[in-house]
């Protein structure tokens, strides 16, 4: 909606910082709107990456659920589906945190949005009959799928400087990770069930 260069560092050389902060420059940009002179104004600070450690978080996530797909297939399911919905409310967190000339597509909210709507469809088949129990893990493992791609698409927003549209970044930081570890799970798990003829 609106840009100017003198709000950014625009060298390729790295900004050397005047204070602890991390401040680079305090900026002042002169324009008119509607025929009315103002002035914005501005600080341009300098951030350093994440952690690169936050991706340990799914692996957590991923031995959590390896060993519940293996011990409780009940509550392997409903862990799929919770996940989808804690995606759902950090991604529609994220959404509604940016204005709306500058929202960003909404990935993490649509993703985790279908992956609940499959999710939950997977357990009400779960709990149906035996007859059902195929359907039900190829479900699980779409939902997996769909986290898995969710986590794929957003991954740069582990270790960004900045995540768009939350203050709260460490949800996000968490979340990815733990997106890509469930879904991978689930997805491996349908899949090798469905090719060995199991769903026990």
């Amino acid at each position: 909606m609106w840009h100017d260069h003198r709000v950014h560092w625009m060298s390729p050389k790295r900004p050397a910082p005047i204070d602890t902060m991390g401040t680079v420059v305090a900026w002042k940009v002169p324009f008119s709107v509607d025929g009315v002179a103002t002035t914005m104004t501005g600080t341009l600070f300098l951030r350093e990456k994440a952690n690169v450690l936050w991706w340990t978080i799914g692996l957590l996530a991923l031995l959590c659920a390896v060993v519940l797909s293996v011990r409780r297939r009940k509550e392997f399911f409903v862990l799929t589906f919770l996940m989808s919905i804690v995606g759902v409310v950090v991604g529609a967190m994220q959404y509604a945190g940016l204005p709306d000339g500058a929202r960003i597509t909404p990935l993490i909210l649509m993703f985790s949005s279908g992956a609940a709507i499959v999710a939950a469809i997977s357990i009400f088949m779960q709990r149906r009959s035996k007859s059902s129990q195929h359907v039900a893990v190829s479900l699980n493992a779409g939902a997996g799928a769909t986290l898995v791609v969710c986590a794929w698409l957003c991954a740069d927003q582990v270790r960004a400087a900045y995540v768009p549209g939350i203050d709260q970044e460490w949800l996000v930081r968490m979340l990815i990770p733990a997106l890509l570890g469930i879904g991978f799970v689930a997805t491996i798990d349908g899949v090798t069930r469905i090719m060995r003829g199991s769903t026990d």
